[in-house]
This record gives C-alpha cells, sequence and structure tokens, in this order.
C-alpha cells in the first residue's frame, strides 16, 4: 500500500471512528426527543461502517484493528446503556 493511500485509510478510520462514538452519543441523547428516529439511523450506518473499517484495519497492522475494535465496542455500549437515574433502588 503507497503511503498517500494509507494515509487516507488511516484518516478514514480514524473520521468513522470519532463521528460513530459522536453518533452514539447522540442516540442516548435524543432518547424521547424528535430527532431520535434520525439519530438511530445515523448511528447504525455509522456501526455499519465502523464494522467494515475495523475488518479493513485487520489488514493493516495490529494497533489499527485494535483501536477500531475498541470504539465499536464502546459505540454499542453508549447506544444501550441506559445512564438515566433509576428509581429502583431495591434491585440489586
Amino acid at each position: 500500500m503507497h503511503s498517500t493511500s494509507g494515509s487516507l485509510v488511516i484518516a478514514g478510520l480514524a473520521a468513522v471512528q470519532v463521528f460513530g462514538l459522536f453518533a452514539s452519543l447522540g442516540t442516548r441523547l435524543s432518547a424521547g426527543s424528535r430527532f431520535e428516529g434520525k439519530c438511530r439511523c445515523l448511528f447504525v450506518a455509522l456501526l455499519g461502517l465502523a464494522g467494515m473499517g475495523t475488518l479493513v484495519a485487520l489488514a493493516m497492522t495490529p494497533a489499527y484493528w485494535v483501536v477500531s475494535g475498541a470504539s465499536l465496542s464502546v459505540m454499542v455500549l453508549v447506544a444501550t446503556c441506559d445512564f438515566r437515574r433509576s428509581d429502583h433502588s431495591g434491585v440489586w
């Protein structure tokens, strides 16, 4: 891989990861609002891109796919965890 095309791939991976993390946060913050559907669609699209980016990064050095896999995992956790305060004090 030429250095220019390698740099573009790395920049693309970084952009997908950063936008994906912001989209997962946006999905959480927009819960219950009128923007919830659009934020979820954006998140699912970027989640797919992050997954494909992780597969592309597997062909590169281990540092790239580890970072891509970690951001993919964080995206899923942020989008699925409920960070709201709960009044269920006796559950656990």
